[in-house]
């Protein structure tokens, strides 16, 4: 089994990025694994073997030290892989970069391998849009995602897990409220 760590947006920001996901619904390239239990999300860190306990400790203990976070979602991009993934990317911010790092360092120490990809200097935080797209129909699906997506400032509200595939939600915490 995989796990994911995932922040959670906003309702408006969830709202405008599953638009998204509908417009490729409707033209037959929307993924199976965003019809789940998914929600749009920002992917912090994935793993394969965890403890479900320590996983949600590890989760309690960061919402308490991290306030709610702004983030610009503005960039479309691909990664270049077989899984032919589209995804729209936040402008790096030092709040993000602090919440990634602690918790690849709170996992390392418990023993948990991170994916290649969410490693510190190696990860880039997206919001996938579509995956496993058919290479014949990729153009296609990027095109409706530029015709549906608008750019937006996200909030951050909290921070979860799932476990995939099909996805399905593990445990959520809110961040901190700021000033609070």
């Amino acid at each position: 089994m995989s796990y994911a760590f995932e922040l959670y947006l906003d309702e408006r920001s969830e709202e405008a990025l599953r638009t998204v996901w509908r417009a490729l619904d409707g033209a037959g390239l929307l993924s199976p694994e965003l019809k789940d239990d998914a929600r749009p999300h920002v992917s912090l860190c994935v793993t394969d073997d965890i403890d479900l306990d320590v996983a949600r400790r590890t989760i309690d203990h960061l919402c308490i030290g991290y306030n709610r976070l702004k983030l610009q979602l503005g960039v479309l991009g691909t990664f270049v892989t077989e899984q032919n993934v589209i995804f729209v990317a936040p402008t790096m911010t030092d709040e993000l970069r602090r919440i990634h790092l602690e918790l690849n360092e709170l996992l390392h120490a418990k023993g948990a391998v991170v994916w290649d990809y969410y490693l510190p200097n190696r990860w880039l935080p997206h919001c996938t849009l579509a995956t496993a797209v058919p290479e014949s129909r990729y153009m296609e699906a990027f095109a409706a995602i530029r015709r549906a997506f608008v750019p937006l400032v996200a909030t951050v509200e909290s921070l979860g897990l799932v476990s995939f595939l099909p996805v399905k939600l593990l445990h959520v915490r809110p961040l901190r409220l700021p000033g609070a």
